[in-house]
């Protein structure tokens, strides 16, 4: 949630992350991530930073 209360996105842990994303410039993020088993987080932050 932001701090609006309204649901910016739903975090799965059994989502993979897109291939897009793994090929961006956030790809040492996007894999950190990843292989920290949370991958659904990235999805998050692409989201909220698309909504800045």
């Amino acid at each position: 949630l932001d701090a609006a209360g309204k649901e910016m996105a739903t975090i799965s842990q059994g989502s993979p992350v897109a291939r897009e994303i793994l090929d961006s410039p956030m790809a040492p993020l996007a894999r950190q991530i990843a292989g920290a088993g949370a991958e659904g987080l990235m999805e998050v932050i692409r989201q909220f930073l698309a909504s800045q």
